[in-house]
């Protein structure tokens, strides 16, 4: 069976290795472009666009560079690192508006009346965001108000 991958989630598989497709952001088709967008400079966006969006082989695009394939490689295999930094890793895994998202439910565990909207976040919020991200008080305190 063949597998057509989108080139946001070829570039996913490279930088998490071994994910199912369960664990994509929902938004990944706008999260990996941003990410590239804000932590690469222009000559690591155009590689990996020529490479990933335009299937061209490392060898075409050493020759659009006048450099050799290796050196492209190597600028593509430091991009991806790049795309791996702790920043980037969380729109990654929980999607742009993640950080939104939180803010949300802060706002909500304090406010009056709250228990109903609270649990309404928390539910369209993956597990991992509120174990990881929110302050343990913070955790305490919404889950107190959902009971």
């Amino acid at each position: 069976m063949v597998i057509n991958y989108t080139p946001e989630e070829r570039i996913y598989e490279l930088l998490f290795e071994s994910v199912s497709y369960a664990s994509y952001p929902s938004d990944l088709d706008q999260t990996i472009p941003y990410c590239m967008e804000k932590y690469l400079d222009d000559q690591e966006k155009d590689l990996l666009k020529r490479i990933y969006w335009n299937n061209e082989t490392y060898e075409a695009v050493s020759s659009a560079y006048n450099t050799n394939s290796s050196n492209i490689k190597k600028i593509a295999r430091n991009a991806l690192k790049k795309l791996k930094n702790k920043e980037a890793i969380k729109y990654m895994e929980f999607g742009l508006y993640y950080e939104e998202d939180l803010k949300r439910i802060r706002e909500t565990s304090t406010g009056e009346g709250r228990s109903e909207n609270v649990l309404r976040l928390m539910n369209n919020l993956p597990k991992e965001i509120i174990l990881t991200h929110v302050q343990a008080a913070s955790l305490q305190k919404a889950i107190t108000l959902v009971k």
